[in-house]
């Protein structure tokens, strides 16, 4: 199943961005993989588990678990 974005979101993830900001920041990090751009990210958490992709700034992303890289 395809699930990148179709619509222009820009308005919406402005808003998102400050609610976040405000509400979110001094929770711990978490692990995303983004639908859009197909980045894996190292992120702090957003509102109902949404978390923003660093790379594109996609909300469009799933929880994933922590990349494990060979010692």
């Amino acid at each position: 199943m395809c699930s990148v974005s179709i619509f222009d979101m820009e308005k919406f993830l402005r808003a998102l961005d400050a609610e976040i900001e405000a509400k979110f920041l001094h929770m711990g990090k978490g692990w995303i993989v983004c639908n859009d751009c197909w980045d894996t990210t190292r992120v702090y958490p957003g509102m109902a588990g949404q978390r923003k992709c660093c790379h594109c700034q996609s909300y469009n992303t799933c929880r994933v678990a922590p990349s494990v890289l060979p010692a």
